[in-house]
């Protein structure tokens, strides 16, 4: 929004750019919120934003987190790992993708949640229906 809280159109985007849209969950608090959007060159690999993404989500520069591309819902979850040091493109993301997001779980942590991580979070929450 701008300060006249109209919406802002997105900055133009080149054909070789992908818009992708991002959202965190975390396995403490069971949730998921959408934190924002980036343009990516489908060239690039997931590993060049992760600062980024860090500082989306509030983490330290350097923390290790997961990625998760999430393909659809219904009638059935489908959710897959993103690889970040294959490219956009050979994970197979395109314009108007949704990567979920998390910090990589610790082994030395000790923390037991219910639903460690993205895929099994969604499996829970359409199952709960």
């Amino acid at each position: 929004m701008g300060q006249d809280l109209r919406p802002i159109p997105p900055p133009e985007k080149l054909k070789e750019e992908l818009l992708l849209f991002f959202k965190l969950y975390e396995p403490s608090s069971q949730k998921l919120r959408y934190v924002g959007r980036l343009f990516v060159m489908g060239s690039r690999k997931p590993v060049d934003i992760l600062m980024k993404l860090n500082e989306m989500a509030g983490f330290a520069p350097d923390e290790e987190i997961d990625l998760f591309e999430e393909i659809k819902f219904e009638p059935k979850i489908m959710c897959e790992h993103v690889d970040k040091k294959s490219t956009f493109r050979e994970n197979q993301l395109e314009d108007g993708d949704i990567i979920c997001f998390q910090k990589s779980p610790q082994v030395s942590d000790g923390q037991q949640y219910c639903y460690p991580d993205v895929p099994l979070f969604f499996d829970y929450v359409q199952n709960r229906q």
